[in-house]
C-alpha cells in the first residue's frame, strides 16, 4: 500500500454530465499533494472489543495510486459530491472528513460548504432530507498541498444511526469556487464500484454517468466517516450433539455481518478476509483461520469451542470479539421407557476405557438384571448383578454413548478407549 503515502501529482479538470450540458470546469492548474496523514501501523492488537471503539474509514483514500482535485460551484461545476457506504450492520455515524479549499480570493479568502448525510433511495443516490447537517469554513489556506493542512472535519451535532446504506456529501450551492480532492480517475482509482456521485443543478448522477474533461469518474471522493459499531461472534454447531464417533460436526460462522465488509475492515478491503475468523475446535488440533468448517471428533467426550473475531479497523486498531460453546456428547434418545436416574447406582471411570465399576446404592437392587444399550437402542450387553459392587468388561464396546439400565433406573455411559 505504499502507494497511498507518496508525493502525487494531479490537475483539476472539468466534470461533463453525459448527455447534459453542466459541466465542472478546470479551477487550476496542475497541483502536487502529499499525505502526510498519520500512517496506520496497526500495533494495537488484542484489544478484545466488542463495542469497537471509533474508526475513521478512509477506504477511499487506501485504494488511491494518485490523488485528483476537482472544482465545486453551482455556477459552471457541480455543486455537490458524495459518497456511497454500507451499513450491514448498525452503525453510528457521528461525522466525517474531506479534503477541500477556496480556489482564490474572489469574494474574500473563506466560505462555508454544508457537510451532510443522507439515506441512500434508487440507484444508490442521496433521497430525502438530510439525516444531519453541518456548517464547515473552507479557506485559501493549501500549503503545499498537504492533506494534514486542508483536511476539514465535520462533526455531527447528534450522531446518526445507519440501519441502511448512507452517502455524505460536501455541497456548495454559490458560485465561490471550492476544490475537492478524489482518488484518481484517470487510473481507475474506483474500481468500478460507482460509489460516487454528483450533483449537477437539481440532479444527482452516479459517478459512471459522469465524464471528467473525457473519461468517466470511475473514482471515489475522500470522504471519510466517523463510525463506531458493535462486533458479535457467533457460531453454529450442526448436530449440536456428539450421537456416536467418529462424529462429523459442522461448524458455520454467524458473527456480525460487519466483519465481512470492505468498508469497515480493511482485512477484507485487501482480500485477506481468511483472518476475520481464528477457531479452537477444541480437539487438540490447535487453531486454524476458517469461515466455515467441518470436523471429525473421534472421541465420546466433551469439547470446548472457541472462536475469536477480528476486524482491522482502517485507523490501525484490532477490534475483537469471541464466543465459546460446548460440545457434547448426546443424552440418551430412543429409551422413553426407562425413568431418570434416581441415584440408584453410580458409575465410573465414566467415560470408560476397559473395566466399568458398577456401585449399587441400595441393596434391594441386588440381583437385578442390568442391560446396556448403543445409542440405537440395541441391547449389547446383559448381566447380573450378585454384589453392591460389580465390575463389567466393556473392552469390546466401540466408542460412543450408550445406556445402562438397572431395573427401571438408567443413567449414560461414555466408552472411549
Amino acid at each position: 500500500m505504499n502507494t497511498f503515502y507518496k508525493t502525487i501529482a494531479t490537475a483539476i479538470l472539468g466534470f461533463t454530465a453525459i448527455g447534459a450540458n453542466a459541466q465542472m470546469q478546470d479551477v487550476t492548474g496542475d497541483l502536487t499533494f502529499t499525505n502526510d496523514l498519520k500512517i496506520s501501523t496497526f500495533s494495537n492488537a488484542n484489544k478484545a472489543l466488542t463495542v469497537c471503539g471509533t474508526d475513521t474509514v478512509d477506504y477511499p483514500l487506501r485504494k488511491a495510486t494518485a490523488i485528483a482535485a476537482l472544482g465545486l460551484n453551482n455556477v459552471s461545476s457541480g455543486n455537490a459530491v458524495g459518497q456511497y457506504y454500507n451499513a450491514s450492520d448498525s452503525v453510528t455515524v457521528s461525522g466525517f472528513n474531506f479534503f477541500a479549499w477556496k480556489s482564490d480570493t474572489v469574494g474574500g479568502i473563506s466560505t462555508s460548504v454544508l457537510a451532510e448525510m443522507y439515506a441512500v433511495g434508487s440507484d444508490s443516490l442521496p433521497t430525502g432530507t438530510p439525516l444531519a447537517s453541518v456548517s464547515i469554513t473552507v479557506d485559501t489556506t493549501f500549503g503545499t498541498g498537504q492533506l494534514t493542512t486542508i483536511i476539514k472535519r465535520a462533526n455531527f451535532t447528534t450522531p446518526v444511526l445507519a440501519t441502511q446504506p448512507y452517502v455524505l456529501v460536501v455541497s456548495n450551492d454559490s458560485p465561490i469556487g471550492v476544490s475537492v480532492l478524489s482518488n484518481s480517475y484517470t487510473a481507475g482509482n474506483g474500481g468500478f464500484e460507482d460509489l460516487a456521485s454528483v450533483k449537477i443543478g437539481a440532479n444527482w448522477l452516479r459517478g459512471s454517468s459522469v465524464n471528467v474533461g473525457g473519461p468517466s469518474l470511475n473514482a471515489d471522493f475522500l470522504i471519510h466517516p466517523y463510525v463506531d459499531y458493535r462486533l458479535n461472534s457467533d457460531f453454529s454447531i450442526n448436530p449440536d450433539s456428539i450421537y456416536s464417533v467418529p462424529a462429523t460436526i459442522s461448524i458455520t460462522n454467524a458473527s456480525s455481518p460487519i466483519i465481512n465488509d470492505r468498508m469497515y475492515n480493511f482485512n477484507v478491503a485487501i482480500g485477506e478476509s481468511i483472518l476475520n475468523h481464528n477457531y479452537d475446535f477444541g480437539n487438540g488440533g490447535g487453531t486454524a483461520f476458517v469461515d466455515d468448517s467441518s470436523v471429525v471428533y473421534t472421541m465420546a467426550q466433551n469439547y470446548t469451542i472457541t472462536m475469536l473475531d477480528t476486524i482491522r479497523q482502517y485507523n490501525g486498531n484490532f477490534c475483537v470479539s469471541s464466543e465459546v460453546k460446548t460440545l457434547a456428547p448426546a443424552t440418551t434418545v430412543g429409551l422413553s421407557e426407562f425413568t431418570a436416574n434416581s441415584g440408584t447406582f453410580q458409575l465410573y471411570p465414566n467415560p470408560a476405557k476397559g473395566n466399568l465399576t458398577l456401585e449399587m446404592n441400595t441393596a434391594s437392587a441386588v440381583n437385578e438384571r442390568l442391560f446396556i444399550y448403543s445409542i440405537e437402542g440395541k441391547l449389547v450387553y446383559e448381566g447380573l448383578i450378585t454384589s453392591s459392587i460389580t465390575n463389567i468388561d466393556v473392552s469390546n464396546l466401540n466408542n460412543g454413548i450408550y445406556t445402562i439400565r438397572v431395573g427401571n433406573t438408567t443413567d449414560r455411559l461414555v466408552v472411549s478407549h
